[in-house]
């Protein structure tokens, strides 16, 4: 019941992106520029997530600042710089391409850059490539 439940998460989650992207992209046509919109949304995300962190550590019990890692590699951090380019890309091309076509270059990119360890995941991803192809070039 409960992986039900964290799938049914991922999905609305999933269903969620191409509306906060096509959101961001009106306010980047808005504003003129694609960094002041996507600084605030990295702000006002970065305040939901400490936020939430807040909550989870109040109901752990721990520390606000509490982490059992003393101190990880610097690499480590290089996610939220990976973060600010998605934003960015995402925020230059939806204007430019489309929500839809967007969504399916990036799906496609999230597809290319995992491990493929089955044949029957090989089949899906190489339907994934056609299916991408007929919606890019309809």
């Amino acid at each position: 019941m409960f992986s039900l439940f964290v799938g049914l998460l991922a999905l609305l989650t999933g269903a969620a992106i191409p509306i906060q992207g096509s959101l961001n992209a009106q306010l980047s046509q808005l504003f003129k520029s694609p960094f002041l919109v996507g600084a605030f949304s990295a702000g006002s995300a970065a305040l939901l997530l400490l936020f939430f962190h807040g909550i989870q550590s109040f109901f752990r019990g721990t520390p606000l600042w509490y982490s059992p890692v003393s101190s990880p590699p610097l690499w480590f951090y290089s996610g939220g710089g990976l973060a600010a380019i998605y934003l960015m890309v995402t925020l230059w091309t939806i204007p430019l391409l489309g929500v839809s076509r967007v969504m399916v270059l990036l799906i496609l990119g999230f597809m290319q850059s995992a491990r493929i360890p089955s044949l029957g995941q090989g089949i899906g991803v190489s339907l994934l490539m056609a299916g991408a192809f007929l919606i890019l070039n309809r």
